[in-house]
């Protein structure tokens, strides 16, 4: 697991993992209305529902074309496909 944001960001993180890493997001899961929503801040009506959907069903590559997952525990994690999140994490 590789750290991406970290908590200090806090309500924050949804928001600039859309700006960050919003091109990496596969549209496996037709989850490019939810980055748009996430977009627009913390403010926006459907906000944490969309970080939610993005957390769940979201994946996304890197430079190299590694696929991943995403896990939130306060700071968020990118998740290699096939990596296991230890029981403790959450």
């Amino acid at each position: 697991m590789i750290l991406l944001l970290d908590g200090a960001r806090g309500i924050y993180i949804p928001q600039q993992f859309a700006e960050i890493y919003g091109d990496q997001l596969l549209n496996v899961y037709d989850l490019e209305d939810d980055l748009h929503e996430i977009s627009k801040g913390p403010d926006a009506d459907q906000y944490w529902e969309c970080w939610d959907a993005i957390l769940q069903e979201g994946e996304f590559k890197d430079e190299y074309n590694k696929i991943y997952t995403l896990a939130q525990n306060g700071d968020l994690w990118r998740v290699e496909q096939g990596e296991e999140v230890p029981e403790d994490f959450y």
